[in-house]
């Protein structure tokens, strides 16, 4: 029986000493974790719980495309960026035009022209129910049929109409897959699930399309237009007072530096 205990002291012995070594190598600050694991403390620059509430409020943002369009003194060098993605200026013009009456992302607006047209005015595509879409939103003659055939292939009548139609497709779905799954296969067919996966290939193009004018148009525009870091006076060292330098020559270092 003493054997029992003193075997049953020892192990208890043993594993205190441990605790207290394990105890003293953390508080020196040196990770327990294994090699390679790390904690989220080096990144987490948020509370847990405010993280949701930011990725949802920066849909919320205003579309940054949008708003230099609308800003008059970037005006022509947005239509000047666009006109070189549809190879016309004049197409350009109108798409930006009525892409803003209709509060529509432009990328968006361009990307559905594309997918459409690939921006061909004269554009046209016959139905298997006999319909015909024309011009550069590929207007069906069955949903516009008070349009003329020159109004279809009017680029500035083709584009109201079709962004009207989108910014219709758009509020009724409440989403920008699901309005741009409507303008492609009709309102009933999403609403009662029925959307063809030839449809969904449809939309993938297009949000495709869409990401790549925007990542373009930050690269080439955004980054250009923004303002440069402001200049800032730093301290000046105490030795350069001593020496009697004056404040002029004291370098201007940029906030970015």
């Amino acid at each position: 029986m003493n054997s029992v205990k003193s075997n049953i002291l020892l192990c208890l012995g043993i594993f205190g000493v441990l605790l207290m070594c394990s105890c003293k190598e953390n508080s020196s600050g040196e990770s327990l974790l294994p090699d390679g694991v790390q904690t989220s403390e080096s990144w987490n620059m948020l509370h847990p719980t405010a993280y949701r509430s930011v990725i949802l409020e920066s849909k919320k943002k205003p579309d940054p495309i949008l708003e230099s369009y609308r800003d008059e003194t970037l005006r022509q060098q947005v239509i000047a960026f666009f006109g070189a993605v549809a190879h016309s200026e004049v197409l350009a013009e109108n798409i930006l035009r009525y892409a803003d009456e209709f509060n529509i992302s432009p990328s968006l607006a361009f990307a559905l022209s594309w997918e459409e047209s690939r921006f061909n005015p004269r554009a046209v595509n016959r139905n298997g129910n006999e319909s015909i879409d024309r011009g550069l939103f590929q207007l069906n003659s069955e949903s516009f049929p008070n349009l003329s055939e020159a109004d279809f292939f009017d680029p500035g009548i083709n584009t109201r109409y079709g962004l009207a139609h989108l910014r219709w497709c758009l509020d009724a779905a409440q989403s920008d897959v699901a309005g741009i799954a409507m303008y492609n296969a009709g309102f009933s067919r999403v609403r009662t699930g029925g959307t063809p996966k030839v449809t969904l290939d449809y939309v993938s193009r297009i949000l495709e399309f869409r990401q790549g004018v925007e990542d373009l148009f930050s690269a080439e525009c955004l980054r250009k237009w923004a303002p440069a870091p402001v200049d800032v006076l730093q301290p000046i060292p105490v030795e350069y007072v001593r020496q009697g330098v004056r404040v002029s020559q004291v370098r201007l270092l940029s906030a970015g530096e």
